[in-house]
């Protein structure tokens, strides 16, 4: 994939009866929806208000509509993280148990990991002083490889639970979090990706002769927290970007090594990218309120969600 003119590593008229089935179809399909709501809202976090949840839940499906995912990160900077930490979020996070467990004592590394049959892979990756939670697309060896993990709204919704579930089991005092997400939108050429960020973002662009643009802002904000004062900062990264799908070869030599030639690059697929980076400020002194980190959390989802709507309306 490349970065508009950079490439990138990855390669990368109905009857009473069909009336009447209708109505049932109806009745059954907001039966099943009444019961997703309800289980979700059993197992929503107490520090986080049921109206708020069900609301952030409805505009971030709104506003994310026309997104896909890339990629998504929750980080958690800690002071003291021992190995076992790994498997306290494991356990929060997947009902599997790991494919990969690669571990390095002397570095304080240690990672877990499990690819999906979708080609996602979830991973927990513990390094000196933080933690992270990626999902991302699995490495692939295929010539048209897939370009992201799903619609936005979905992806993020199932994200933001599973890291809700996650954050009451933590007994450790963390320090600072922080939300990453890689959202892309598809387009039909290099030049509607111009006039699709013209649209999103407050510049004039010229789409016929634009290359390697990059629009980044950070929107910092005060959360009040009860008696504490947080400031959480908006990062947004904004660009055009490109796949290009090419055949490697490898042919015998005569000597008996391998040879790899790349063969012509195929035209590729054209996006709007969207990189989001919310997060607690780094310089706070202290640990954030336990009883309130996942209220933190929830509003750095919500400014995600408002991110995607572009710097025009978003910041309005």
């Amino acid at each position: 994939m490349r970065r508009d003119g950079a490439q990138l590593d990855a390669c990368t008229s109905g009857t009473s009866g069909t009336s009447s089935v209708s109505g049932c179809r109806t009745e059954c399909f907001f039966w099943i929806k009444f019961c997703i709501v309800r289980t979700w809202c059993n197992t929503r976090p107490a520090s986080v208000p049921l109206r708020t949840l069900l609301s952030l839940n409805v505009t971030m499906e709104r506003n994310m509509e026309n997104w896909f995912v890339q990629q998504l990160r929750f980080s958690a900077f800690v002071q003291d993280a021992l190995r076992s930490l790994v498997d306290q979020v494991w356990e929060a996070i997947s009902a599997d148990p790991p494919e990969t467990d690669d571990s390095r004592p002397r570095e304080g590394f240690r990672r877990l990991a499990i690819s999906a049959d979708d080609g996602s892979m979830l991973q927990v990756i513990l390094t000196p002083g933080r933690f992270d939670v990626l999902q991302s697309l699995a490495a692939t060896a295929e010539i048209q490889p897939v370009v992201h993990l799903g619609k936005a709204s979905q992806r993020v919704d199932s994200f933001v639970r599973q890291i809700n579930a996650m954050l009451p089991r933590l007994n450790i005092d963390i320090q600072r979090i922080a939300l990453g997400l890689v959202l892309i939108r598809p387009v039909a050429s290099r030049e509607d990706a111009y006039r699709e960020l013209q649209s999103l973002l407050p510049v004039e662009l010229n789409p016929d002769t634009s290359r390697d643009f990059l629009y980044q802002i950070n929107h910092p904000e005060t959360l009040q927290i009860e008696q504490d004062s947080l400031e959480l900062n908006r990062l947004c990264k904004w660009s055009a970007i490109q796949t290009q799908h090419f055949r490697l070869q490898i042919i015998a030599a005569p000597s008996g090594v391998p040879v790899s030639t790349q063969g012509d690059l195929a035209a590729g697929e054209n996006f709007v990218c969207c990189e989001v980076d919310n997060s607690t400020a780094a310089d706070r002194a202290g640990a954030l309120p336990r009883d309130s980190i996942q209220a933190i959390f929830e509003r750095l989802v919500e400014l995600a969600s408002t991110t995607s709507m572009g710097e025009r309306r978003a910041t309005t």
